[in-house]
């Protein structure tokens, strides 16, 4: 086997070698170029990306993109939001600034988020529980297990379901999932809906006819 391996997806050049306030990933090139190099007396180089840039390459690599195209790359974590910018480049991707995050954003936020809407749907009975007892822990951690799950099924579909039973009663809490835009862009869209719908109707002039002015007194 001769030659230096190709790699997998576009690295970014030395723009983005160095220190990154954000993540970092090992690059390297894949099977069969990278198995089994150990004891082969080959010296399979790697390079570190920021994570946002590693992202963004992976995503050209089936979708292409124009030179100098920008690229927002977002993480939603457990526990935290990060989100940065990236610039195509000739030869690959470098960060158009440095990345911003929010902390104690994340998943675990929105499973409270749920759990508190069940919570409240069902009259405040999360306070009333007698966490002491067992059996009332079980269904109270079996309800947060829920609620996690029915936000992973709202992912992919539009409506879920929450069975919970606690406190002796027992009731279906049903989720939904509505995508709202913002005021100001529902104007806009009805707006501009108007005015294409009063062009569709506007006569229009025959070809060779030409409009009259009509003058003013």
């Amino acid at each position: 086997m001769g030659g230096r391996p190709r790699p997998h997806h576009r690295g970014a050049g030395p723009r983005t070698r160095g220190r990154h306030p954000s993540r970092h990933l090992r690059w390297a090139p894949p099977p069969p170029a990278g198995r089994g190099h150990r004891g082969s007396g080959l010296s399979l180089d790697t390079l570190i990306l920021p994570e946002p840039v590693a992202a963004a390459t992976y995503y050209a690599a089936s979708r292409p993109l124009e030179r100098e195209d920008v690229l927002v790359v977002y993480d939603l974590g457990g526990g935290t939001f990060d989100v940065a910018v990236v610039r195509e480049l000739e030869g690959g991707f470098e960060l158009a600034g440095p990345p911003e995050g929010i902390e104690r954003l994340g998943g675990i936020d929105i499973d409270a988020a749920v759990l508190a809407h069940v919570d409240e749907v069902m009259g405040g009975v999360l306070a009333d529980l007698d966490l002491s007892d067992p059996g009332t822990l079980a269904d109270a951690s079996r309800l947060r297990r829920d609620c996690t799950l029915a936000k992973e099924a709202l992912s992919g579909d539009s409506e879920t379901a929450v069975r919970v039973h606690l406190g002796g009663r027992s009731e279906v809490v049903r989720l939904r999932r509505r995508r709202r835009r913002p005021r100001r862009r529902r104007r806009s869209c009805r707006g501009r809906a108007r005015r294409c719908d009063g062009c569709r109707r506007r006569p229009r002039p025959r070809p060779g006819r030409r409009r009259s002015r009509r003058g003013t007194s």
